[in-house]
């Protein structure tokens, strides 16, 4: 029997970027503050949901705080990587 249930990474990532329209990077990024922040992978799409918030009448829990935290961190680290130093 093949296996073909996504796994909760992929499941979680697919929720957020078909139902809540983020791009790939912030999607990853929301991710990966969660798993740092000690959420199991099994949780991951409870607790982005929770996080949503009631998204379809615009209510959020959070997760728009979160995905604007990621959103500038990414920024920041795209701007130190494009920020060359001269010595003179």
């Amino acid at each position: 029997s093949h296996n073909s249930t996504p796994n909760p990474k992929e499941e979680t990532q697919s929720f957020l970027q078909n139902t809540l329209r983020y791009p790939p990077t912030i999607s990853n990024g929301i991710i990966s503050a969660l798993l740092s922040n000690g959420i199991p992978p099994s949780s991951l799409l409870s607790m982005v949901k929770s996080l949503a918030g009631r998204y379809e009448v615009g209510e959020d829990g959070g997760l728009v705080a979160l995905a604007a935290s990621v959103k500038k961190e990414l920024e920041e680290k795209e701007g130190k990587a494009r920020v060359k130093i001269w010595c003179l």
